[in-house]
């Protein structure tokens, strides 16, 4: 392992886009904590580039009347092929829609602790084959659908002791990030979830875990590797996980969240706070990133507050995109179109939009 690290190391001193913090070996069942972290440091990459491109609808799902249940409170979405897979936070559903035209093929939760049924769905995740996981925080238990929203199967997680808001299942073993520094990533066997490894978290910073939530995403056939990300909502930046091995990185800008630690106290740069990492793809070697957060303010005038930012799968910064609205949820399959969870006229709308050349 030590020559694996000196290696990295060694490769590191040749590349001035970014330094790595620090090197993690993992094989896919267990991830190994990173050493020497407390001397670790990083160098930051130029401010945002931001591109003001032109976008192109292709595609519009907006909902008019305010009893249409279609898109009721729309949480995040996923795009494999050629259909999008949403998750309703009332419904407390999958649905599978036509990325072309729009239509419903399927729709898959029933609210209940039974059997087949769901509590709470706190992420999901698409194969290429089409095959949906869905990570049941409530009930404490993944349920598997087929790519015809079909119940394929139902895997327990309650001797975990601890359900995780984010998971990336990969194709021997399932990780879960967690908030908790002793218990920072668990990985589990992909067949019987049982604990492979539990390990502390590999950030070579001090966080406030109890105030960084994470996002994640996976890549197979798209990259022809296994790759996957996982990035903090908030805090500094993102893990990239690529044939065997995670490497963490800042994010272009490290901007902080405002959130307040309670009614009366208000975090520390909660002024100048503006965005949070909310959703992650991964294409043809480039991950995009989706930052939102709050509408402009006054210390920022002008400034855009919903971007997506760029970086190659070595971890460097490469552009932004300007965003004609705000988002909380996006995804693409291939970099040039992209979809996207928004509001339109205060009700809920799903809308893809393809960058103009």
């Amino acid at each position: 392992m030590e020559r694996i690290r000196e290696q990295l190391v060694r490769r590191l001193t040749l590349t001035d886009t970014i330094v790595l913090v620090c090197i993690v070996g993992v094989t896919t069942a267990i991830a190994v904590g990173c050493g020497g972290a407390e001397q670790a440091s990083v160098l930051r990459t130029a401010r945002r580039n931001i591109h003001q491109v032109g976008w192109d609808t292709v595609l519009a799902i907006q909902i008019l009347d305010a009893n249409d249940t279609t898109l009721l409170v729309p949480r995040s979405l996923k795009v494999v092929g050629d259909r999008l897979f949403v998750k309703d936070d009332i419904n407390q559903n999958i649905r599978a829609i036509d990325r072309h035209d729009g239509t419903l093929l399927w729709s898959y939760g029933v609210e209940g602790a039974g059997p087949g049924e769901v509590g709470n769905v706190a992420a999901f995740q698409v194969g290429q084959n089409g095959d949906v996981w869905i990570l049941d925080s409530k009930n404490r238990k993944f349920l598997v659908l087929t790519a015809d929203g079909q119940l394929a199967s139902e895997l327990s997680l309650s001797h975990l002791g601890l359900i995780p808001d984010a998971f990336v299942a990969l194709s021997d073993s399932v990780l879960f990030p967690t908030a908790w520094p002793d218990r920072g990533w668990i990985w589990l066997s992909r067949s019987s979830l049982q604990v492979l490894s539990t390990e502390r978290h590999p950030w070579p910073e001090p966080l406030s875990y109890d105030q960084n939530l994470r996002v994640s995403t996976y890549s197979g056939a798209t990259t022809g590797r296994e790759l996957w990300v996982v990035a903090f909502s908030l805090g500094p930046g993102f893990f990239i996980g690529d044939e065997g091995q995670v490497s963490p990185y800042q994010y272009v800008e490290h901007v902080p969240f405002a959130f307040k630690v309670s009614p009366q106290l208000r975090a520390a740069g909660a002024d100048s706070a503006r965005f949070a990492a909310l959703s992650v793809s991964i294409v043809h070697g480039e991950i995009f990133m989706l930052f939102g957060g709050r509408p402009v303010r006054r210390v920022h005038p002008g400034e855009p507050t919903e971007l997506i930012d760029v970086y190659d799968t070595r971890g460097a910064y490469q552009r932004s995109y300007g965003l004609p609205f705000d988002s909380w949820s996006m995804d693409t399959s291939d970099g040039q179109t992209f979809y996207f969870l928004t509001q339109a006229d205060s009700l809920p709308a799903l809308f893809g939009l393809k960058l103009r050349n």
